[in-house]
């Protein structure tokens, strides 16, 4: 594992920033491809307005995971140090990009599982009912959604090996920052 992280460390730094932002615009697309549909669905067309909402949306998607990326990266990095780690930032950042290949590739599935759904002639419009419990969808969203287990388990192999931390202290460093905002985002549910 050492020698995967050294290779991994050892690529040109643009390379981790390109593999987030590939990963960023699959998941904008994905998302645009959900908001076009159910706005066809709900007005019977796209007006200007929603097609600027749309592009700014497209933007918007792709820098926070651009943010997310990098926050994430932190927490992991700020509680690995807590649980005694020793490792750089940079390098936790450099290498997590490459984790998002994964999630990456199930969304490029998900697109595709979507072109089941939403009819590119839209001959044929379906009621919002009938798309927004279709198995199609909800099996794009549970890939999407389960591809990010692999995610974190590989985000917390990095930790342990970057870190030099036991298996329980890598989880830990996962786990603590991803339970907190899960916790934090309830809250606000109440």
């Amino acid at each position: 594992m050492n020698t995967i992280l050294s290779r991994l460390l050892s690529l040109n730094k643009w390379y981790s920033f390109i593999v987030v932002a590939v990963y960023g615009c699959l998941f904008a697309e994905y998302i645009s491809e959900i908001a076009t549909y159910n706005i066809i669905i709900d007005q019977g067309g796209i007006s200007e307005i929603l097609k600027v909402f749309l592009g700014v949306n497209f933007i918007i998607t792709i820098t926070s995971t651009m943010v997310v990326w990098v926050v994430f990266s932190l927490l992991f990095h700020i509680v690995a140090l807590l649980l005694d780690g020793q490792g750089k930032y940079n390098d936790l950042l450099r290498v997590s990009s490459y984790t998002t290949i994964l999630p990456s590739i199930a969304v490029a599935v998900a697109i595709f599982m979507l072109d089941e759904v939403y009819y590119a002639d839209f001959s044929y419009m379906p009621s919002y009912e009938d798309v927004s419990i279709s198995d199609e969808l909800m099996s794009s969203l549970n890939i999407i959604n389960y591809t990010y287990i692999s995610y974190y388990i590989l985000n917390g192999v990095v930790v342990k090996f970057l870190y030099k931390l036991s298996w329980v202290k890598a989880i830990l460093s996962i786990l603590i920052p991803i339970v907190s905002i899960w916790g934090v985002s309830e809250l606000f549910d109440m």
